[in-house]
This record gives C-alpha cells, structure tokens and sequence, in this order.
C-alpha cells in the first residue's frame, strides 16, 4: 500500500510541475450515501449494506478544463453472507484511496462546469474481526461543479467505485467457536452512490 500512496503522489508532482501558469489548485470536502450491493460466494450470498460516506481532495487544474485529481473517501457500514441455513455479519470500514482525471464543460461563463471522470487506486476493506484487505480499485463520476465566487464552488456528483476481489471469503467470516468459514473465494464489489462538497480554489 505504502508503494501505491508513493506512486500515486509522484504522478501528481510530475503533473503538477508541468502545468503552466494558469494552474489552479482545489481542495474539496465531501459528504454522501452509498448504496447497498449484493455478491455471490461459492454457495453462499451476500451483501455490502448501504450508508453514510465522507472524504477529500485535492484537484490540479492542469489545463482550462482538465484536471487530475487525489481523493479519501471512507464509509463504515457492515456486510453479511448467507445460505439456506445461516447467516454471518461483521462491520466493515472501507476506504478508497485513488487518483484520476477529469474533463469539464464551461457552461454559462464557467458558472456551471459539469463534468466527468475516471479514477485508479486502491480499496480498503477493513473488518473489525480480521484483519484488512488492500485490493485495486477504480472509479467514475459524474457531476456538476456550481461556481459561487472566483475561490468557491459546490459539487453535485453520481459515481460508481469498484473493489476487485475486495471481499475475501477465506478470511472476512467467523462461523461458531471464531473458527473461520474457509470459503475458498472472492467477490467484487460494486458500490454506487452521491456526493455533494464544496471546493476552495487556491
């Protein structure tokens, strides 16, 4: 994880050294609700449940209407598998850590700037049982920045972000006497859901 964080930065510090004059830097807070999804896992199903997610970032304008952006976003909900006979439940924290592009379009003298964009990173899947799962990630937005003066914005998004192989079937379920289920397997998950922030611009 330590190698990607580095990765991640250093793409950004190339980027940003050859921007040009015009640069703009955004620092965003966010806040928003992520919906449930369900997975299979061998002869069981499951599900992620929905809830409350929060986050930052900070954004290069890096031309007049592209931008890269490194973003944390982190929801603490709970996940749980079942079959015809039993059901399993533990609390899940799970964090995104992720950089990407994105492209606007100016509308109405730049007020309004909608936009979309493409995310690459990592998830982490952190039960309170075991121990945490770091995996690939990725993302897509898509949204609408409303400018209310030169130096703040708000943002309205709809996204979709990824973990591959995030939920771990021989490690993630405690079955009776805290012996673990073994399930041999893996699942995606799949987690769409809505954002709204606001953006300083420095």
């Amino acid at each position: 994880m330590k190698k990607t964080l580095i990765i991640l930065g250093f793409i950004l510090l190339g980027i940003n050294a050859q921007s040009t004059a015009k640069e703009r830097v955004f620092i965003t807070g966010f806040m928003g609700y992520t919906f449930a999804d369900n997975f299979n896992m061998g002869s069981y199903s499951g599900n992620v449940n929905d809830g409350m997610h929060f986050g930052g970032s900070i954004e290069f304008l890096i031309k007049n209407l592209y931008g890269v952006e490194l973003l944390y976003q982190y929801q603490k909900t709970d996940a749980e598998i079942y079959d015809l006979y039993n059901r399993y439940k533990t609390d899940l924290g799970i964090s995104y850590i992720m950089a990407g592009g994105m492209r606007y379009q100016s509308l109405l003298n730049g007020m309004l700037l909608p936009y979309f964009g493409v995310n690459l990173g990592v998830g982490i899947i952190a039960p309170d049982i075991t121990s945490s799962q770091t995996r690939f990630a990725w993302g897509a937005k898509l949204g609408m920045k409303i400018r209310a003066t030169n130096f703040l914005a708000f943002r309205v998004q709809a996204q979709i972000n990824s973990i591959v192989n995030g939920i771990d079937g021989s490690t993630m379920w405690i079955g009776p006497g805290g012996v673990s289920l073994g399930l041999d397997s893996y699942s995606s998950i799949y987690q769409v859901g809505f954002t709204v922030g606001a953006s300083i611009a420095f």
